[in-house]
């Protein structure tokens, strides 16, 4: 059977079903109907599901994450949250609930962030689940049947999915009824008219009604019985009559006239139901009578024996709805529109009077069989409709049909746009060919393979010749964000651990435990069967290893790939009617349907645009943007089909070389010869071969041949890449679905540009380089074609990289919900502890989702709004017209938030203009990496420091900076340098410390006269020669300037000293130093450089240095730290360095005084006073003698301190009636003056004293005299 041609408009948009953070899923355990007897306050048990699935097979995987049944439920547009993704899980006991809403108005302080889940004690039945919106109060209905036909009436405010402390209160939301009509009856299914008002349809063919008061909130039900042939056919349900027609169904037998579809007229007055036995009829609720019967088909002969046998099969999704037409014709009141599966037919019933079996209802198209061709559209025989949705538009103009077809596994979603009342040929022409297509995106399984990071069908041997290893390649594609679920790696590593017999616990040796990153327990996993090898010679084999990696991988890539074919399974298809907007539920995704974008549509419909000759099916031109689309999409057919025959290792390596080449800003290589360049390594000649060729070249008839493809369409093709703003400023804001929902459009939008510019780039290529000159356009101009597709693939390259890196967010709360501004609300904590948690998002959204709220908005359908959002949030920042700017703002994050190995990533994406290499410089500054980071900090200097005009706050729109290093640009080389200083100085750097200094030390001096004391003395001068004219404000904002750079120049000074202090440049620091001219804090630095020489034992350079003008400073220092010396055998030899110092001089008499001090703190040291072998004093004697005896006899002396006595028992060496030199005591006496005779007697008494103590003459007690023993 041959396909009919499909216009596709529309694209899934699969997000990932998850819980907002770890807290937020909440497993809530009702009670039963006997416990909530017993108990009107029955106590159940709530718990947080914290996920844990590192330890899960393919049935606990499939238990907790993929769903059996499920769909959205849209609330009244006028109450938030709105929408409600509810899913059945788990052998069908529990039941999910959470908010999908995209948007929410601004006003609404919290979002509904939590997931409810309700576990059941019994399971829930099929079609046993409904909802409603309660009038009376904002609240959602949810209405439960279990197999215990009980049911259950839940009640759940707004606060329930905003605050876990809501929903404690079980009793006070959940309520618990059984109908006595199931004593004796089954019920099929269940469905919610309103709040206060449920119909369910039970096995023998009959309805109950059930209804409450608002104030019973499910606790009493009042139970109405309808019922075809009253009492008697009740009796004949209750005991089942021999011959009675049934269909079992779950173990129960259905009576054919069991309703399977039930739905209420506008005004309640007259249910319609849809029963098995292929017939519609009208039930009166006031009266309970059937009114109108007939058969779906309108086939209802006189005699009802004849009456054509078919049944519908009771698992069939419902096939009625209820509609009411603005503007409706001929009498019709209200429509039941119906599906027939018995031929696929829809009928469109007009209802006049529901209570009248004869005319009360008419076939509104009788002469017209209005099938939808799904057997054409998607090559099959056999087929079923899953389900479908009427929008209906006034007058019946415009309306829309939703269907949802199945064959075999195969489920797609068609819809139709027509108008009811057109002529009958028009509209079966509608009906045939203007059926439209949903394109299911790139996150199927057959869409994968086809991505440029898949490896996952390509030969193993393939990798051996990539740039990246296998590994490196695996991961990037299994953990691109919203690919694949974690739970989804972690059961595929549980299975292939499994399956090789390896443990959790230990591989290789190297224990793991769950809180190992997943990342390594796969790589691990994978690796663990194998091993390096070595070739005959000796060489480890690296390509055999390669090979045995990559076969490795492609075994757990099927296992992922399975798992995610289940996640990818249709459940329903839901329509939001006030929104206009289709949505998709599937086991594992929710997927808002939004409408293509024109590249999207050229792309999706590429076989009509490939088929020359052929018209453009009605439903795509009537979308196309304008005159030149067609010939757009021409042309991208082309360039795709011929890239598609070459190989997929060309593919990789186009794109490392294409991207290479798109992010070298720089590069002074022609255009023409870039495109040679790309040809050789790329080894084109080897791909296209004559067959190609002539491919390409009949395909291109479409466009009358390769010769009349000119720039301005290639230039068009580019310009569809973008998205302008238009609109107004919206009132709303992201939520968290919404976020995903922005970030999974940006994702599929720049995969499939990349793809394109790909496609375009190939032609160009190949028809610069292969095709003669006289064979192209003379319009053509590969070279100019060549730097725009450059361009466009530049920005490409950072928003993908932005949309496919994930960094970890800063700490949050648990269960806040963020804003799109980035601001927090509050949520309560369902815990008693409000802990921390930290989400991992994309770049793209962490950086960029707050600007979304600021996009433009025009009046569209919400599809077509969520696709425009997407694109015009991409592409809202403008990359390629302030590239430099928005690629700094990135990297300043980045660095701002500590993310360096990202940073490291991002580096190929920075030009080499001054801001970017400044921060190239603090990146590598954060890394330890000093030296390079110097480099660039100098490089960066000149346009950082003297750039014109520039305002540090439009460039570090980061705020890497804060304000008071932003004022060290832009004001000169020297406080540039000054500002990096400062930043290596914090970071204790002193080496550059240094260097700096001196960079900012000479840019200071060169660029100002030098400022002293005698230039304040002149400006001062020159001050009371202009006093009260205008000139004095001059030379007051002169006097600020000489203050400033003096100030500067102090701080540099400062630093340059320290720094030299700490590397032991003492050379430098001196240099520094000198040039101080605040008195104290040089006095305070040269006390600094002597303890620093002393310290580091180089008392050789300190007397080097010329200390010109601070001798005199350099002595008092000395001598005062001679006199803080507590110890003077151990501690620092200022002694000896000021006895050097004064002798360097000339002053020996000074000299003398130094060693005169040094001497009596020798001698009153008890290991002098005891220990005969110590030579310190005698030896500390003979210095001061020959110090003394190299000046003039009459100069030969010195004026010291008296001595002091010592107290009464204190063991001093005083002699009786005078006292000795060198004594101690309390009491201190006139200064005297000691000459060079003094000193030699001195020291013979100190000679005689030791030959005393050699022999044994020890002193003792407190005598005065030596008395010995």
């Amino acid at each position: 059977m041959a396909n009919v041609p499909l216009s596709y408009l529309y694209r899934e948009t699969r997000l990932n079903v998850e819980p907002t953070n770890p807290s937020s899923t909440i497993t809530i355990h009702l009670p039963a109907h006997s416990a909530s007897i017993l108990s009107s306050r029955t106590s159940s048990k709530r718990s947080l599901v914290t996920p844990n699935v590192t330890d899960s097979d393919e049935v606990a995987f499939s238990k907790r994450h993929l769903a059996s049944e499920g769909s959205i439920y849209f609330r009244r547009k006028t109450r938030s949250p709105r929408s409600f993704l509810w899913r059945v899980l788990d052998d069908r006991k529990l039941l999910e609930l959470q908010s999908v809403d995209i948007t929410q108005e601004e006003h609404n302080v919290h979002e509904a962030t939590l997931t409810l889940v309700l576990s059941f004690p019994t399971a829930i039945r099929q079609s046993g689940i409904a909802f409603a919106d309660p009038e009376e109060h904002d609240a959602l209905n949810v209405f439960v049947l279990t197999n215990a036909n009980e049911l259950y009436t839940i009640t759940l405010h707004k606060d329930s999915f905003v605050r876990a402390a809501a929903t404690e209160n079980v009793a006070d939301w959940c309520k618990v009824f059984s109908p006595s009509s199931f004593t004796f009856r089954y019920p099929y299914r269940l469905v919610a008219i309103s709040s206060l008002q449920l119909f369910i349809s039970l096995h023998d063919g009959g309805l109950l009604r059930l209804e409450r008061k608002p104030e019973d909130h499910g606790i009493h039900w009042r139970e109405t019985f309808f019922k075809d042939g009253g009492w008697s056919s009740s009796l004949r349900g209750l005991i089942p009559w021999k011959g009675q027609p049934t269909i079992r169904h779950n173990n129960v037998d259905l009576d054919v006239t069991t309703a399977m579809s039930i739905g209420t007229s506008p005004d309640g007055g007259h249910v319609f139901t849809i029963c098995l036995d292929h017939t519609l009829r009208a039930w009166n609720t006031n009266t309970g009578k059937i009114g109108v019967v007939t058969d779906l088909l309108g086939e209802n002969p006189r005699d009802p024996r004849h009456a054509p046998q078919h049944t519908i099969s009771p698992s069939q999704a419902p096939l009625m709805q209820v509609v009411e037409v603005m503007g409706a014709q001929d009498g019709d009141l209200y429509y039941v529109v119906t599906y027939s599966p018995k031929d696929h037919q829809f009928k469109f019933w007009g209802v006049r009077d529901a209570d009248s079996s004869t005319h009360g209802i008419r076939d509104v198209q009788a002469e017209l069989k209005l099938i939808p061709p799904v057997d054409e559209l998607m090559n099959t025989t056999v087929w079923t409709l899953e389900e479908f949705h009427l929008k209906a538009g006034r007058g019946w103009r415009g309306s829309e049909l939703w269907i949802r077809a199945r064959s075999g596994p195969n489920c797609k979603v068609y819809s139709l746009t027509f108008d009811l009342y057109n002529l009958s040929g028009e509209l079966a022409d509608v009906w045939k060919q203007d059926w439209t297509g949903v394109d299911a995106g790139p996150l199927t399984v057959d869409a994968l393979k086809a991505n440029l990071q898949n490896s996952g069908d390509s030969d193993p041997q393939s990798f051996a010749l990539q740039a990246t290893s296998t590994t490196e390649q695996w991961l990037t594609f299994l953990f691109y964000p919203g690919r694949f679920t974690l739970a989804t790696l972690e059961t595929s590593l549980h299975v292939y651990r499994r399956g090789l017999g390896l443990t959790a616990s230990s591989l290789n040796g190297t224990s793991f435990s769950d809180s190992t990153p997943l990342k390594q327990r796969i790589c691990a996993a994978v690796a663990a069967h194998t091993t390096l090898e070595r070739k005959s010679g000796g060489l480890i084999d690296y390509e055999r290893y390669q090979m045995d990696i990559g076969a490795q991988w492609h075994m757990f890539y099927r296992l992922v790939r399975d798992l995610h074919k289940q996640r990818g399974e249709m459940i329903s298809l839901a329509y939001d009617s006030s929104e206009g907007m289709p949505w998709l539920v599937l086991a594992d995704y929710v997927s808002p349907i939004r409408s293509c974008s024109e590249v999207e549509l050229l792309c999706a419909n590429q076989e009509m645009f490939a088929s020359s000759g052929d018209a453009l099916l009605p439903p795509v031109q009537k979308v196309l943007q304008d005159a030149d689309s067609e010939s757009v999409g021409i042309l991208l057919s082309i360039a795709s089909t011929f890239r598609a025959g070459f190989s997929s290792a060309f593919t990789r390596t186009l794109d490392t070389v294409v991207t290479t080449e798109a992010l070298r800003r720089d590069s002074e290589t022609s255009a023409t010869g870039a495109l040679q360049s790309i040809y050789n390594r790329c080894d084109f000649s080897s791909q296209v071969s004559d067959e190609d060729f002539d491919r390409l070249t009949e395909s291109a008839q479409a466009l009358d041949g390769l010769g009349s493809v000119d720039n301005d369409l290639f230039t068009a093709a580019l310009a569809r890449l973008g998205e302008v703003q238009r609109g107004h400023i919206s009132r709303v804001e992201l939520t968290r679905y919404g976020s995903k929902t922005m970030i999974r459009g940006a994702q599929e939008t720049l995969e499939l540009d990349r793809n394109l510019l790909l496609d375009l780039l190939v032609l160009v290529v190949f028809m610069a380089v292969e095709l003669e000159p006289a064979e192209l356009s003379k319009s053509f101009d590969a070279s100019g074609i060549y730097q725009l597709l450059l361009e466009v693939l530049g920005e490409n390259c950072v928003l993908f990289w932005l949309t496919s890196t994930q960094r970890q967010e800063s700490h949050k709360r648990k269960h806040q919900a963020e804003t799109s501004g980035g601001q927090l609300a509050k949520l309560e904590s369902p815990g008693t502890e409000d802990e921390l948690w930290s989400p991992t998002i994309t770049l793209m959204e962490s950086i960029f989702i707050g600007d979304w709220k600021s996009l433009l908005s025009p009046h569209v359908a919400l599809p077509s709004l969520i696709t425009y959002w997407c694109r015009a949030w991409t592409f809202g920042s403008r990359l390629r017209e302030q590239y430099d700017g928005l690629v700094s703002h990135i990297m300043g994050n980045l660095l701002k938030h500590e993310n360096y190995d990202l940073a490291m990533d991002f580096l190929r994406f920075l030009p080499s203009t001054s801001w970017p290499t400044y921060l190239k410089a603090r990146l590598y500054l954060a890394r330890g990496e000093y030296t390079l980071a110097a480099t660039y900090f100098k490089q960066a200097a000149s346009g950082l420091a003297t750039g014109r005009h520039m305002n540090m706050e439009s460039i570090d729109t980061s705020n890497l900076l804060n304000p008071s290093e932003r004022a060290n640009f832009n004001d000169g080389l020297s406080r540039y340098y000054q500002h990096i200083l400062s930043v290596f100085d914090g970071l204790k750097a002193h080496s550059h410390v240094a260097d700096f200094a001196k960079l900012a030390l000479h840019a200071l001096e060169s660029g100002a006269e030098e400022v002293n004391d005698h230039s304040f003395a002149d400006l001062d001068r020159r001050k009371s020669a202009v006093h009260g004219s205008p000139a004095a404000v001059d030379m007051a904002l002169a006097e600020i300037r000489m203050l400033r750079q003096q100030e500067q120049k102090t701080d540099i000074l400062s630093r340059l000293f320290n720094a030299s202090i700490q590397n032991t440049r003492f050379e430098e620091a001196y240099e520094a130093l000198t040039r101080y001219t605040n008195p104290i804090l040089r006095k305070a630095a040269l006390t600094t450089l002597l303890t620093t020489i002393v310290h580091a034992s180089q008392t050789a350079l300190l007397l080097s240095l010329p200390f010109t003008d601070l001798a005199a400073d350099v002595d008092a220092i000395l001598l005062s730290l001679c006199a803080r010396t507590l110890n003077i055998a151990s501690g620092p030899p200022y002694h000896k360095l000021l006895y050097a110092w004064r002798l360097q001089h000339g002053d020996f008499r000074g000299a003398a005084e130094a060693l005169w001090d040094r001497l009596q703190r020798l001698r009153d040291s008890s290991a002098a006073a005891h220990d005969p072998g110590e030579e310190m004093v005698t030896h500390a004697y003979l210095a001061l003698i020959n110090c003394l005896a190299s000046v003039a006899p009459d100069q030969a002396w010195i004026l010291v301190e008296g001595a002091l006595e010592p107290a009464k028992g204190a063991g001093g060496r005083a002699g009786k009636g005078k006292a000795k030199l060198g004594a101690g005591g309390p009491m201190r006496k006139k200064r005297r003056v000691v000459t060079l005779e003094d000193v030699r007697r001195e020291y013979q008494e100190e000679l005689d004293r030791v030959a005393a103590l050699e022999h044994g003459r020890f002193p003792f007690g407190g005598a005065d005299e030596m008395d010995v023993l």
